[in-house]
């Protein structure tokens, strides 16, 4: 079955509020702060009030695919999680925020080291985590990895390059590729608008509400702006990998024996590795 992009009204979790409105307004809180930003990351996700059930209700993704979120969530651990772990894997996980993947990792890596901006999130995984021996946790300041070069197997990321400008995402796959091991993995999930639309967003831009609405309608299917995606697509997070010297080996936007789990908006998920 294939996956419909959600109605933004019944998306509280992942429609935030529309930062791009309100960019350079003198309000506090997210719609103030530039969508995308290191600002408005840290604004966004280290209010407490957004992780309900552990980030477990941002079910979005499974209902654009009419499957239950169990199930669903089931299917990304066994895709996209399981084949990469085991008891001598080093993991790293970027932006964790409340744990909703992280419990997965834990009893299943020789070590998972916990990197997130927002201090909030790093204080949850502490009393969730943080009495495994083998779970680090450190907050960092939304562009670097503060690891060792040449010290982790496998970098995993769910739900936050989406929300990353294109400048961001570069410095973190510099990052990766420094701190990946030769024939170590990464699996990250970011925004994958058509190419072709990318080449309007300065245009929609200057258009205000109208532009956006334009925008998110070419991107995404959607006449509402929603999901707060930051523009990127997958041939150009590709090509961006390549600049640093890593392989994206495949990029998926369906899987499951029938192709019925996906991602909403337009997402995709990346896997790759640095090359030995």
């Amino acid at each position: 079955m294939p996956c419909r992009q959600p109605h933004t009204d019944s998306d509280p979790g992942d429609r935030a509020p529309d930062a791009e409105a309100h960019e350079g307004s003198h309000n506090s809180g997210p719609r103030a702060l530039t969508l995308g930003s290191i600002e408005w990351n840290r604004a966004m996700w280290g209010d407490p009030s957004r992780w309900e059930d552990q980030g477990n209700n941002w079910s979005f993704h499974a209902e654009s695919c009419g499957q239950p979120y169990v199930q669903w969530k089931a299917s990304v651990v066994a895709t996209f999680i399981a084949p990469f772990c085991g008891p001598g894997v080093d993991v790293l996980e970027l932006a964790p925020g409340h744990g909703r993947w992280t419990e997965y990792f834990v009893g299943n890596t020789a070590s998972l080291t916990l990197v997130d901006l927002n201090a909030s999130c790093i204080s949850v995984c502490q009393e969730r985590f943080g009495s495994r021996p083998e779970v680090r946790l450190i907050v960092n300041d939304g562009r670097s990895l503060p690891v060792p070069d040449a010290s982790v197997d496998l970098v995993w990321c769910f739900g936050t390059f989406v929300h990353l400008v294109p400048r961001d995402i570069d410095g973190y796959l510099g990052e990766f590729r420094r701190v990946l091991r030769p024939g170590g993995r990464f699996v990250v999930h970011h925004t994958g608008w058509p190419d072709a639309t990318l080449r309007l967003v300065p245009l929609t831009r200057r258009l205000g509400r109208p532009g956006r609405v334009l925008q998110h309608r070419l991107s995404q299917g959607l006449w509402r702006p929603g999901g707060d995606r930051v523009e990127m697509s997958a041939r150009r997070f590709a090509a961006m990998a390549g600049h640093h010297g890593l392989v994206v080996d495949r990029q998926v936007r369906t899987w499951g024996s029938n192709r019925q789990y996906g991602l909403a908006f337009n997402d995709v998920v990346s896997v790759g590795s640095s090359p030995g």
